[in-house]
Formats: structure tokens, C-alpha cells, sequence
């Protein structure tokens, strides 16, 4: 049985802990163990396995970008023991015969793979999947990736279909006229490279849209509850509207992408096209926002939107460069 005798910090206390197998058996003070390799190193960190709730593995489709394995091994390196893949793929993940497929070749992987099936048809933001159904065979939530779900009839047939199922709704809320060919955040910066911007107000229309049909659900008091989940929210608007429907009593969670936290629009100086991810990169006013939201549980989750993209996708003119970025 491989052992391994490891030293951690704990506030200001050092800590040794003791790793059998591959798992965490003991951890105190001064552990003494028979046989035991010692680890000694600096800046190691020990913490329970995170989760990513927003990632894109290339699989299947798109392999020649990542596959399952090398996905995983990324997810592993990161401290990541659980991620829900999201549905874009080459075909859709939209019927049952392709989650479980999916759910089969991720068996034996080093991380947990949990699927979001599509909740509507090739992502097209109109025809519903057959939800029941795709829950049956595996899924663990449902999203539209990246695609807008610009038709708000098609977005209360989700809200009102998807709470039979009890599984999260996830939305990357923008409306697709207003941030169609924007290339970053709208700004001064924007105008100053000439560059098509993307507006804030894209994604808090669609905000204020999904409270309002929300609204109108919670009074048919037989409906059932929805769990909608926003993904990637990513300016002070969007928080300021999530944070007052929460307080309200509204079930409504919201994530944000690590990116966002961490970078702004500016980073896109000279036309760096490894920051140029979807939603855009804002202000600092928005990233200081953000921060705050996780800080405040108002943001409940932070995702790596890993996507990574090859070579020839990115090394590109900044305004034929795909967006994504490896999480």
C-alpha cells in the first residue's frame, strides 16, 4: 500500500498528513508512519477537490482541441475532482443515447464527469429537448452553452418544462442582437481600437427578462420550483439585480467565470487574443463587483470556462480569433 507523509499549514500551525492510495487518512501534528515517503515542499496547498460547473471538453467532435483524458488530467492539475461538461459539442449532447455514451467513456477517468445536457435542440434557443428524458439517462443539469435563448415564449416553456425535472437551468444571459459581432466590452477602450463593443445592458435585458417570467410563474402557486442558475454573469448590473430577486426570497443562483475575477478589458492591450473570452472582459468597476459577490455568497459558484481552442483558432486577427481560453 503506497504511502506518503506530507506537511501542511493550517492558519499559522504546521501540519503533517498522511496519504494512502491516493486518499487523505490522517492529518495531525508530528505524524510519525512505518514505511512512510516524506513530502517536503513550499507553496503546496491542500483543500477538498473542487468542482467546475462550466467546462468544454472536446469530446466529441472536437478532439483534435482536447479529449477526455487530457481534459481530466487538466481538471486534476488545477485541484478539480468533479466537472459538468457543458453540451457543445459535434453532435449536441441532446438525446439520451449521448449522455450515456459520454457518461461511459468518461468512466475510469481521475475526475468525477457530470453532464449538462442541451436545453433546446442543436442549441438553436427554440425547440425543447425531451428533458424527462435525458435526466433518465444521465444528466445532471441543463444549458444552452454559450447560445442565447432569444425567444422569451421558448424561455417560459424551459422555466415551466425544466422544474418538472428538478435539475438546474443554466443560462448564459445576452441578448444576441445587441452583442452579435461584438468583438470586447463596449467602452472607451473599445472605441479608442476600433473594435465593435458589447454592451453590459446585453446581458441585464435578459436579466430582467428571466425575473419577469419568474415572476409570473411563482403566481401559479402549482408550479413547481425552478432552480435557474446564470452562468458566468460577468458586470455590477447583473449582481445588482441577482442579489435584490435572492433577497426577495428567489431561488435564482448565479456563477462567474475565474477570468473575471481576475482581468479586465485593458488586458486586451494590443489585441491579445488569449483574453478575448465570451462574456468579455469588463471594467474594473465590474471585476471589483464580482469579487465582491463571491465574497457576499451572492455568487455561488466560480467556473473555469476551460476551452481551449488550437492554435490556428487564436493566433488569428484579433476580430477573426475565436473566444475561449484554456480554464
Amino acid at each position: 500500500m503506497p504511502k506518503s507523509l506530507g506537511k501542511a499549514r493550517a492558519g499559522s500551525a504546521s501540519l503533517d498528513f498522511l496519504i494512502e492510495d491516493g486518499v487523505l487518512t490522517k492529518a495531525g501534528p508530528d505524524l510519525k508512519v512505518r514505511g512512510a515517503v516524506e513530502v517536503v515542499s513550499n507553496n503546496l496547498h491542500l483543500s477538498r477537490g473542487f468542482t467546475d460547473l462550466y467546462a468544454h471538453f472536446g469530446t466529441p467532435g472536437y478532439e483534435n482541441r482536447e479529449t477526455l483524458h487530457t481534459g481530466s488530467m487538466a481538471a486534476v492539475a488545477g485541484g478539480f475532482t468533479r466537472v459538468l461538461l457543458q453540451p457543445d459539442t459535434l453532435p449536441v449532447l441532446q438525446t439520451g443515447g449521448e449522455i450515456a455514451s459520454l457518461s461511459a467513456a468518461s468512466a475510469g477517468l481521475p475526475v468525477e464527469i457530470q453532464i449538462a445536457a442541451a436545453l433546446t435542440e442543436d442549441l438553436n434557443g427554440q425547440e425543447l429537448t425531451d428533458m424527462m428524458d435525458l435526466k433518465v439517462h444521465g444528466a445532471a443539469a441543463f444549458s444552452n452553452a454559450n447560445a442565447a435563448i432569444e425567444s422569451a415564449h421558448s424561455m417560459l416553456r424551459i422555466l415551466q418544462y425544466g422544474s418538472m425535472t428538478g435539475l438546474p437551468l443554466m443560462c448564459v444571459p445576452h441578448d444576441k442582437g445587441i452583442s452579435q459581432g461584438g468583438q470586447m466590452h463596449e467602452s472607451a477602450l473599445s472605441l479608442q481600437w476600433g473594435l465593435r463593443g458589447i454592451p453590459a445592458v446585453a446581458e441585464t435585458l435578459r436579466l430582467d427578462r428571466d425575473l419577469a417570467l419568474l415572476d409570473y410563474l411563482g403566481q401559479e402557486k402549482a408550479r413547481l420550483p425552478v432552480h435557474l442558475h446564470w452562468s458566468k454573469i460577468s458586470c455590477a448590473g447583473s449582481l445588482d439585480r441577482i442579489r435584490t430577486a435572492q433577497s426577495k426570497g428567489s431561488s435564482v443562483t448565479c456563477g462567474v467565470a475565474a477570468h473575471h475575477l481576475l482581468s479586465t478589458a485593458e488586458d486586451l492591450s494590443g489585441f491579445r487574443s488569449e483574453f478575448k473570452v465570451f462574456p468579455p472582459l469588463r471594467s474594473e468597476e465590474d471585476r471589483l463587483a464580482l469579487v465582491q459577490g463571491v465574497l457576499d455568497g451572492t455568487i455561488t459558484n466560480i467556473c473555469s470556462d476551460h476551452q481551449p481552442g488550437d492554435f490556428e483558432s487564436k493566433d488569428n486577427e484579433f476580430p477573426h480569433a475565436e473566444f475561449g481560453q484554456a480554464g
